[in-house]
């Protein structure tokens, strides 16, 4: 038996097994053997029956299938270990040929993922700082509201709400209402054009316009009854008070500024993590064979079809209604899951040159930690499950993914202002 090899690329081989006389014989002796215990021969006893009178019966061709078949099941798993080769999947008989007699194995094997120098990799994590401006937006929200609605005897104005009767006209169909509020806000209009035709009205006045809603025309009459204005509080103390557990309106303030900056440390860390994350994946180098590839389509397209089907669609169906065939969706779909395919290897190769791993102890100080704050039996029962715990171990597993990432690569960006003078100027 000859054996030899070709690397194809991507992380594919081919294995090609040169068999000799002696063993082709044996190999062939083998299936008719086979071949006769599985069917009735008129005169011989099952596995029995001569390889001519097998051959007249059944065809040679299917002796040489089934001699393939057999020889294949068994040299196979010999073949993987004595080349020391790590298939993800297993290996399909590419060819196989008479005469020389032999087979011919593609074989996938385990991707290779070269993460470079990742430890010199940097991002920027940017100062983060909280103006007066965005305070005073965020108080200005929190009037809004407190803010009451007061009646005004003067035009209706943008800001205002009014309230009046109103009648719809459209065709041949007419709805009236009575007392309608209606704010006079372009943003939130139900009908483009409302408000502006409702400011300048005066309580006890009426109007009547007509405003295009998509392809239908609506006439609407209007009787106004009340124009209200907002009033918002005063800021001050008292102000502050009523909104929460405030002696003043600096302690509101002081909050606030805190808030916002614990928000916008959230967001820059998740920010910097994105960063970090695209730079290692960029950086390195991943080879993997196509049906690796091929089997994170089919994941896809599970998932897909899966939340089409909660919709109360298919993914066929939905195809049918894009007027698009499976075989361009899935080359449309190609870029996006060869990437996410590449972004979980390049991942789960820094865990493993980090070493980074989730201890029983740690989930089990979390848990009892977490357990500690609850009051109702229901609810601690649950965190008790094994679908909680799985949960928060994956929880607090990619925590520690993404804290080490960030321990490796995250630079604190520096203010030029608050940069070293070594000689003191």
């Amino acid at each position: 038996m000859k054996v030899t090899t070709e690397e194809l690329g991507n992380r594919e081989i081919l294995i090609k097994v040169e068999f000799d006389g002696e063993e082709k014989k044996e190999a062939l002796k083998e299936a008719v053997q086979i071949i006769s215990g599985e069917i009735n021969i008129p005169g011989f006893r099952k596995g029995k029956a001569p390889y001519d009178v097998v051959r007249r019966t059944v065809g040679e061709r299917l002796i040489y299938e089934v001699a393939f078949e057999e020889l294949s099941r068994k040299i196979y798993p010999k073949l993987i270990t004595d080349l020391n080769l790590e298939p993800i999947a297993p290996g399909q008989v590419h060819e196989v040929s008479v005469e020389p007699f032999s087979i011919t194995f593609k074989v996938p094997l385990k991707p290779i993922v070269d993460l470079g120098d990742y430890r010199s990799l940097r991002v920027k994590r940017k100062k983060v700082k909280v103006n007066e401006e965005e305070i005073q937006e965020k108080l200005l929200k929190l009037q809004e509201e407190k803010a009451t609605w007061i009646t005004v005897e003067r035009a209706a104005s943008g800001g205002d709400l009014i309230i009046a009767d109103l009648t719809f006209k459209s065709g041949h169909q007419e709805n009236k209402m009575e007392n309608v509020v209606l704010y006079l806000d372009p943003e939130t209009e139900p009908i483009k054009g409302l408000s502006q035709n409702l400011e300048g009205l005066t309580p006890g006045q009426e109007k009547t316009f007509t405003l295009q809603k998509e392809n239908e025309e609506i006439t609407l009459q209007v009787k106004v009854h009340e124009v209200k204005e907002k009033q918002l509080p005063p800021l001050d103390d008292e102000f502050a008070r009523s909104v929460g557990d405030f002696n003043s309106l600096s302690e509101l303030k002081e909050q606030i500024q805190q808030e916002l900056l614990e928000l916008k440390k959230f967001v820059n860390e998740e920010e910097a993590l994105a960063e970090a994350l695209d730079i290692l994946v960029k950086n390195a180098k991943v080879e993997m064979p196509p049906l690796l590839v091929e089997l994170e389509i089919e994941n896809f397209l599970q998932e897909e079809d899966k939340a089409l089907r909660k919709r109360g669609l298919s993914l066929e169906n939905y195809l049918k209604m894009q007027g698009k065939t499976l075989e361009e969706h899935r080359q449309e779909i190609l870029p996006e899951v060869t990437e996410r395919l590449k972004r979980r290897l390049v991942l789960r190769k820094f865990i493993e040159e980090e070493g980074l791993k989730i201890s029983e102890e740690e989930v089990t100080k979390v848990l009892e930690k977490f357990e500690s704050t609850l009051t109702d039996k229901k609810t601690k029962r649950d965190v008790r499950s094994p679908n909680f715990k799985q949960g928060l171990t994956m929880a607090l597993f990619r925590a520690k993914v993404e804290r080490r990432l960030l321990e490796i690569m995250l630079e604190e960006e520096v203010d030029e202002g608050e940069s070293h003078n070594p000689d003191g100027d």
